[in-house]
């Protein structure tokens, strides 16, 4: 049987020609498989991003480096088990990069319209007040009462708009500096301004919560959402909670801290709460000590004023006072808070 001898009905000098042409290719797809620098990973039980890097390259911190390679995962926060992600062989750099915009995280906590809030001397010259109810001999308001109310000249009242209204609870001071801060309102009801009169409106009770009577005061109604979404800060702030509806502040009591709009705040903003520990040296020395803050819990921000906001403690790790500082968190600070807490494999 010569070279020309068939095998298969394919000459044997073809054959063995394309085998040889077949020896590079491989070659050449080994060499690229070798310079891959992401393989597929199956998600386990307990795993996060955090986790895994920390496992994988010994840091968690670079866990943004693995959402960046993995669009399909739309919040970090949330892996399952069976998922196949993308991961790199080795430790990814630490360099700058585009980081993808933070989750929108949802908390299960509704925004109501009667979320008591502090008011400053600043403010309190732009609020109305109810000068008069329609009805003979009635003290006290209730829904569907008509009244008559006074805004201060220059005000921009809208026809049709709603208004909170609230009385005054107390007048408190700041627990640092020692000056007057401002006042605790309490949220009584809703009125909607019906018509314009020759020196003040009428309006309509429209909604009561408490007792409402002439004097009480008005404020725009504030816009109010469905759910609490967590909104990263700009950039950091630093002030103080101010004045506490309790004395024990813990977990799920409402706060007021000296930041507001005017500061940058937002509904939905995220502070953690540290304590400043001043502690005398012995006599002998003659001084004081003042020790680095530390973290005692954290509060997001459910309204805002505008030198001022009312607050929930999400977390308190020892007891909070008035007058612990607060810090307000941007994007980065709560990729390393919610990375290995929030939304881990089940």
């Amino acid at each position: 049987m010569n070279t020309w001898q068939k095998l298969g009905g394919l000459p044997l000098a073809l054959f063995a020609f394309l085998c040889l042409l077949l020896i590079p290719f491989k070659s050449f797809s080994d060499e690229a498989a070798g310079k891959e620098k992401t393989y597929n990973y199956e998600v386990k039980k307990g795993d996060t991003l955090w986790d895994i890097c920390k496992d994988k390259y010994n840091d968690p911190m670079v866990w943004p480096k693995l959402w960046e390679i993995n669009p399909q995962i739309e919040n970090p926060h949330w892996i399952y088990p069976g998922d196949e992600i993308k991961i790199y062989y080795e430790k990814p750099g630490t360099g700058e990069t585009e980081k993808r915009p933070f989750p929108k995280l949802v908390l299960n906590y509704p925004i109501s319209s009667e979320i008591n809030f502090v008011s400053t001397p600043e403010e309190e010259g732009s609020f109305g007040t109810i000068v008069a109810g329609r009805i003979e001999q009635k003290v006290m308001l209730s829904e569907g009462d008509p009244v008559y109310v006074e805004f201060p000249e220059g005000a921009d009242v809208k026809i049709g708009g709603l208004y909170q209204t609230f009385s005054v609870l107390e007048s408190f001071d700041h627990p640092v500096t020692g000056e007057r801060f401002g006042n605790l309102n309490k949220v009584t009801g809703i009125v909607k301004i019906k018509e314009k009169a020759d020196t003040c409106y009428i309006a309509e009770v429209v909604k009561s919560y408490s007792e409402i009577g002439v004097g009480s005061k008005l404020r725009p109604l504030p816009i109010r959402i469905s759910k609490l979404t967590l909104v990263p800060g700009k950039r950091h702030l630093t002030g103080y909670i101010v004045y506490s509806e309790t004395p024990l502040i813990s977990d799920h009591v409402t706060v007021f801290i000296d930041l507001g709009k005017k500061q940058g705040v937002q509904v939905g903003n995220y502070f953690d709460i540290y304590k400043e520990d001043i502690i005398p040296e012995r006599e002998i020395i003659g001084r004081t000590r003042v020790f680095p803050p530390y973290k005692i819990g954290e509060l997001i921000v459910l309204d805002v004023q505008q030198n001022s906001s009312t607050c929930l403690v999400l977390k308190s790790l020892k007891e909070i006072v008035p007058g612990e500082f607060v810090k307000l968190l941007t994007s980065d600070d709560l990729y390393h808070i919610f990375s290995n807490v929030v939304g881990s494999g089940m």
